[in-house]
């Protein structure tokens, strides 16, 4: 359906940047690995990406969600939304959906780019919808976060580090909130209005 397309076009590009996952991780996501705590905070249980290669495909990673992306972005609320639809994927999204996100944001990245620094990476014509993870990467690094964490988080297999699931301490939840990185884009308004209204439950 078109209109899921569309809603995975705005939503993963932002899952990338804001949790450091694999495109293809994120369009087969489903609303069942998706966890809404008590406290309001939002958590995702992804599976290992077969496709492209991993080694620990029956194992899961935890990742606990951005307050930006799941609140003020309203994807927890989206989130409710499939679960009251009772959708098994998030997005209504495939494996064969992948490329269709990706070409879309690389064709339509100037909005992106007007808006970031000029000596921030993403002015790099060159970068694609793919840099995200190495931005978060190097951000959450520069934050003091152990690589070995990182790792685990972003689904990487060096070392063996992301075998099953994992504990996150405190410290780490609290510098998953310390990430900063989009405070380079001046206004996102539109972003949370059109947020807004995706995730708005009829």
């Amino acid at each position: 359906d078109n209109k899921d397309l569309l809603v995975a076009r705005f939503y993963a590009p932002l899952i990338m940047f804001f949790c450091g996952s694999r495109l293809a991780e994120i369009v087969q996501l489903k609303t069942d690995d998706c966890e809404i705590r008590e406290d309001n905070s939002l958590w995702l249980y992804i599976e290992a990406n077969e496709q492209k290669g991993s080694k620990t495909a029956t194992s899961k990673r935890i990742i606990p969600v951005h307050n930006f992306l799941s609140r003020d972005l309203n994807l927890l609320n989206f989130i409710k939304k499939a679960q009251i639809e009772k959708r098994e994927y998030l997005f209504n999204t495939t494996a064969k959906d992948e490329a269709k996100v990706s070409k879309e944001f690389n064709r339509n990245k100037d909005f992106l780019i007007s808006n970031l620094g000029k000596e921030d990476i993403f002015q790099n014509s060159d970068y694609t919808l793919y840099s995200f993870r190495h931005t978060y990467k190097t951000h959450m690094e520069n934050l003091g976060i152990n690589e070995t964490v990182i790792n685990k988080l972003q689904g990487h297999t060096v070392d063996k580090v992301v075998e099953g699931y994992f504990s996150i301490n405190e410290e780490v939840l609290e510098n998953i909130n310390k990430f900063k990185k989009h405070e380079i884009i001046e206004n996102w308004s539109d972003f949370i209005n059109l947020s807004k209204n995706i995730s708005k439950i009829n």
